[in-house]
């Protein structure tokens, strides 16, 4: 996941505090590779997900 620090400066002063998940390992079948992460705003609001592709 790239993001512009603008934008995330923006999107914490609307939304708050914000929580970056990543996935650390997977065990057989996953949506997601290592690695792959999202943004979860205090809101519920998310940027980016594991369970999307190409995100």
């Amino acid at each position: 996941m790239s993001f512009d620090l603008r934008a995330l400066r923006a999107a914490v002063a609307r939304h708050g505090a914000v929580w970056r998940v990543v996935v650390a390992e997977t065990r057989g079948s996953s949506p997601r590779e290592v690695g792959a992460s999202m943004l979860v705003w205090r809101d519920g609001a998310r940027d980016g997900g594991v369970a999307q592709s190409g995100t």
